[in-house]
């Protein structure tokens, strides 16, 4: 538990780790690093963390405090809960006077690789759970619940974050089981919604068998016979031989948990009514540290649509987005985005992946908010040091001092979010409605509270967020 005191000079306290963000070598693969010595499967659990007040609060005379709960993002193959660490983050909601006394944080992790994601038609007749890290986090979400009023914590006032594959899971959440369960929060803040649509029983049956082959067995039942430590090596191997900048692992298409992708299920109306409010963000250049540094011309990358990018696409699929929603056509006036081979795979890879997720998350919402991150490069994952800012720091990808006044408009915007279920308030930046203009604010060096349209082309994102891509 924080006090008051201990907040009082966040930066002097150590993180559990650092994990720079990947920059740009389009000479090399960004390195997936060495496997974690820390890697265990007894590895669920939470923090809660809580100022001082709000935990002296009685309960019986107070709904209680704000609850933020933060999904950390990492591929689904790496990461933990204590890779942001979010001191700053909690005395900024106990400074402002508009949130004060300030907010309930709680971070969980869930399994990673194989341990939380395999899936397949192979896996679920013998009696596998596909999407078993979706269900930890519903599990850790159910508790906080049942239980944040002894921490000081309103359950009715429940905000779910995530950035990255953290944000793609809470996307999931919102359409677990169609719509048919409430969901245990009321309210959204994801930043860049990250996971691979996966649809495709023979892809999902390709990642188990790879673990079966990496593991030296056959079968399920042989596969959890294994020691541990045996199954943690099986994992890294299949990791590590994932194509350039892609996971094997992530939300699957299940008929249960998740009966249909999350896009399609937001366009049904199929998603928990409970949820009323969604803040939302992404960044201004998702997808070039994903992109291949061998496409240099069309033809490569029109190899790269083909495999690995849409592997069971129909040929006449593969021609629209090579041709129609991603042509070969490189000048700033055409309004792509993209004026080069890699930054064309970067702008199809980011809408894929990330901003047209984004999109049809605030356009589900009549009251959605966003903002567009900017500073810095605006890679993927840059804007995570921003909302975890703790005192000065560099950026993790230019080196340059983190501008405080952006790192202080977004923790303000997702307390006072987490308040209200508004991110506008007194003396804050004024963040417009999302609507069918899909207006952002931008946030970046040189231009901060600006209000711009958001860069995620319609007609491309219809196109993915109706899944006609098989």
């Amino acid at each position: 538990m924080f006090t008051q005191a201990w907040l009082k000079n966040p930066t002097n306290i150590s993180r559990f780790e650092d994990v720079p963000a990947p920059g740009v070598n389009p000479s090399a693969k960004p390195p997936l690093g060495q496997a974690d010595g820390r890697a265990t499967e007894d590895c669920l659990f939470l923090d809660v963390i809580v100022p001082r007040a709000v935990y002296n609060k009685t309960c019986a005379t107070s709904k209680g405090a704000p609850v933020m709960v933060w999904t950390f993002g990492g591929g689904n193959y790496e990461g933990n809960k204590g890779n942001s660490y979010p001191a700053g983050f909690v005395k900024r909601s106990m400074d402002n006077p508009n949130t004060a006394p300030g907010i309930v944080y709680v971070a969980m992790n869930y399994r990673l690789g194989a341990f939380g994601f395999l899936a397949g038609p192979t896996f679920t007749a013998s009696g596998g759970t596909p999407n078993g890290a979706i269900y930890d986090q519903r599990f850790a979400l159910e508790w906080i619940q049942k239980y944040i009023h002894l921490f000081g914590g309103d359950p009715n006032r429940v905000t779910l974050m995530g950035e990255s594959a953290g944000a793609g899971i809470g996307m999931h959440q919102l359409t677990a089981y169609g719509g048919t369960v409430p969901a245990p929060f009321q309210q959204i803040y994801l930043a860049s919604v990250g996971f691979s649509p996966n649809p495709y029983p023979f892809a999902q049956e390709h990642v188990y068998n790879l673990v079966l082959e990496a593991a030296n067995v056959t079968n399920l039942a042989e596969l959890r016979r294994l020691p541990s430590a045996a199954l943690v090596e099986a994992n890294n191997k299949v990791v590590f031989s994932a194509p350039y900048a892609s996971a094997y692992f992530g939300p699957v298409v299940d008929g249960t948990l998740v009966p249909q992708l999350p896009t399609l299920l937001l366009k049904q109306g199929k998603y928990a009514k409970n949820v009323k409010n969604a803040f939302l963000s992404h960044n201004s250049d998702e997808g070039i540290i994903f992109a291949p540094p061998n496409v240099q011309n069309d033809s490569a990358f029109n190899s790269y649509v083909h495999y690995p990018f849409l592997p069971d696409a129909q040929q006449a699929v593969l021609d629209l987005v090579e041709n129609h929603l991603y042509p070969a056509t490189y000048n700033n006036l055409s309004g792509l985005g993209y004026d080069t081979e890699i930054t064309r795979a970067a702008v199809m890879i980011a809408d894929y992946f990330s901003l047209c997720h984004t999109q049809g998350l605030a356009q589900t919402f009549n009251t959605s908010h966003a903002f567009l991150f900017a500073a810095g490069e605006g890679f993927h994952g840059e804007d995570t040091s921003y909302t975890f800012y703790n005192g000065p720091a560099l950026d993790p990808v230019t080196m340059r001092p983190i501008n405080t006044t952006i790192a202080y408009a977004i923790q303000d915007w997702i307390i006072q979010f987490g308040c209200t279920g508004d991110p506008n308030g007194p003396g804050l930046f004024p963040v417009p409605l999302y609507g069918p203009k899909r207006e952002m604010v931008l946030l970046s060096d040189n231009s901060t509270g600006k209000t711009v349209v958001d860069n995620a082309g319609y007609e491309r994102c219809e196109f993915w967020n109706n899944a006609l891509f098989y």
